[in-house]
């Protein structure tokens, strides 16, 4: 999503890629929020380092929503479970699959 963005509205080649504000985009997302430096934190000693897979849970979805773009930012491989109204029971079926088959698959957002 944030790429896109990048795409759309700075297409000069001169311009460097989006990856290279990665580490910028990831500081403005946590900078007000003391939970999300701690997540930040938590998923780079485990999944970078300790190469863990980790399931996250929120009580709201804003915060499932954050954090899908957290993960999206640091190109962690993701799947997200949501609330009843917004998948059916087959598709979060095949997310908790993908989560507990595929060794690329890190994390789990609940």
């Amino acid at each position: 999503m944030t790429e896109y963005y990048h795409r759309v509205t700075c297409p000069e080649p001169w311009l460097p890629s989006y990856s290279a504000f990665r580490p910028l985009d990831v500081a403005y997302q946590c900078a007000q929020s003391a939970k999300k430096k701690y997540l930040l934190g938590v998923l780079y000693e485990w999944v970078y380092v300790e190469g863990r897979k980790v399931i996250v849970f929120t009580m709201w979805p804003q915060n499932t929503f954050d954090i899908e773009i957290l993960l999206y930012t640091l190109g962690i491989p993701f799947v997200s479970i949501k609330s009843l109204t917004h998948q059916t029971a087959k598709q979060r079926e095949d997310a908790a699959t993908k989560f507990n088959t595929e060794e690329a698959c890190k994390v789990l957002v609940r």
